[in-house]
């Protein structure tokens, strides 16, 4: 699913929508498309966040509150050095 408007283009779940071939191809595009628009993608998969993204948000549930930023930095902080120990074990894969 997408959404645009003049100055974003929003992705959910991207790496549903297309075939896992035609990923490259989509990625290729949001690195052109970036140049001129905010590109926004909500995903669980990290590796194609890591590689399309230049920063990225990393939120999580709780039984108080949905949805709630843990850590926002550039793209290759949160996936290198992250300051939170949740999103080191989300991005790690010891949780998720």
């Amino acid at each position: 699913m997408a959404a645009v408007t003049d100055e974003a283009i929003g992705y959910a779940y991207p790496e549903i929508d297309f075939g896992t071939d035609d990923v490259p191809d989509l990625e290729e595009l949001m690195a052109q498309l970036k140049e001129n628009y905010t590109i926004i993608i909500v995903t669980h998969n990290m590796q194609q966040a890591a590689r399309a993204s230049d920063r990225t948000v990393f939120m999580n549930m709780a039984d108080d509150r949905a949805g709630y930023v843990v850590e926002q930095d550039q793209t290759v902080t949160i996936f290198t050095n992250p300051s939170n120990q949740m999103t080191e074990d989300y991005v790690s894969g010891r949780f998720g």
